[in-house]
């Protein structure tokens, strides 16, 4: 007996703790969006000591967290005058449930406006579950909701092609983010968000650390060898060598990957030449997504972010030049084929096709890439220009 309630405490108080850790996440994911200026809405993880749970924002150098033996609430930093407590974690997730909901009812209500004929009848009541706020919509039999621990909005239903991620719940409270996903839709069902498409789907793997391989590109009437080096591959971050003509250019991804996609934070970068050094840091508000883990035919996903980018350029003898920079980026992906066999110095592959559109200040460049099934490796890339005039190809040439 002494034993079963041994075991049945632990088990209350890991409950305790997962309903402590969620709480946490959802007020730090609602105070990015609510005050960016004291938590720039960059996304951060979260960290868990022995006294806190909490979440540091290195461009204001501010920290907000929960204090587990008391579950109240603090910030530090130079704007509060150092560690300050706010208020209880209940009263705050209070706050943080009752201003959500607000905010989803008038987007489901916005939403049934613009695109009844998606969301009808109208005038649906709001659900309330641990996860979600959403209204069902029996005419059309589909959802919309809101969900509660990230401020993501979702669309589900036929013919969406499933459950579908439309944007945040900010962004798409103050612009039409539907409008680029129904735009995409095709009466097959083809939709954004990662759903599965039409025809045969494959999965693609990260590329294993300490892979080498070598591209050879080819631009107008230059061509060029690069050497690359997956140094570092882990499930939240890499670091990626590449080396050509002399010049070393070092990539660190920072980085998530779930329900098939791949969320990238951050990306650093230092290029090498000639002496010069030209360094970027680059974050990403929210997170830029892409298609990650199983590709399926005809697929499409839609990705607008916001990246907040920094420069350092140092030249010897001279002070290094800083400058900062911000662009509003639309990436849309197309699997244009799946299991297509290539074949280039290499050898002949099995792969997935897809093209990028990226569009930033309406122009817009497209790649269209092959990646290998059995390895993730790029075995062939074409670029194209605003004109759509074919700039750079690049082949795979030998897997060291």
């Amino acid at each position: 007996m002494k034993k079963i309630l041994f075991f049945f405490l632990i088990f209350i108080s890991q409950m305790a703790f997962s309903d402590i850790q969620t709480d946490s996440e959802k007020l730090f994911n609602w105070a990015e969006v609510k005050y960016p200026n004291y938590f720039a809405n960059t996304p951060q993880s979260s960290q868990n000591t022995d006294l806190y749970i909490y979440r540091y924002y290195p461009q204001t150098d501010n920290y907000l967290g929960v204090k587990k033996s008391d579950l109240n609430v603090y910030v530090k930093g130079d704007v509060f005058d150092g560690l300050k407590k706010i208020n209880t974690l209940a009263d705050l997730i209070a706050t943080v449930d009752s201003d959500t909901l607000s905010d989803a009812e008038e987007l489901f209500n916005r939403t049934e406006e613009l695109y009844p004929e998606k969301f009808s009848p109208s005038n649906q009541t709001t659900i309330t579950t641990d996860a979600y706020f959403y209204r069902y919509y029996p005419s059309s039999d589909t959802y919309i909701g809101v969900k509660r621990i990230d401020l993501d909005v979702y669309i589900l239903g036929d013919m969406f092609g499933g459950l579908q991620r439309v944007d945040s719940l900010n962004r798409s409270l103050n612009t039409d983010t539907f409008q680029p996903l129904f735009a995409s839709l095709n009466p097959g069902g083809v939709s954004i968000g990662g759903s599965s498409g039409a025809g045969s789907c494959v999965s693609i793997p990260l590329i294993a650390q300490d892979t080498e391989y070598r591209l050879n590109t080819i631009s107008g009437n230059d061509s060029f060898i690069s050497d690359v080096t997956h140094q570092i591959v882990t499930p939240t971050q890499s670091k990626i060598i590449v080396s050509s003509q002399g010049e070393d250019l070092i990539t660190e991804e920072t980085y998530s990957i779930s329900d098939n996609i791949f969320s990238t934070s951050n990306v650093k970068t230092s290029l090498t030449s000639g002496g010069f050094t030209t360094k970027t840091d680059n974050s990403f508000s929210p997170a830029k997504q892409a298609i990650g883990g199983e590709f399926c035919l005809n697929q499409t996903f839609t990705s607008n972010y916001t990246s907040v980018q920094k420069i350092e350029i140092t030249i010897p003898g001279l002070p290094t030049n800083i400058a900062n920079q911000v662009f509003n980026f639309t990436d849309n992906y197309t699997v244009d084929a799946v299991n297509e066999s290539i074949t280039t110095a290499a050898g002949t592959f099995n792969t997935v096709n897809f093209t990028l559109v990226t569009t930033e200040n309406n122009v817009s460049t497209k790649s269209v890439t092959w990646l290998d099934t059995d390895t993730g490796i790029i075995v062939r890339q074409e670029s194209y220009d605003a004109n759509d005039a074919l700039e750079s190809i690049s082949e795979l040439q030998q897997i060291k």
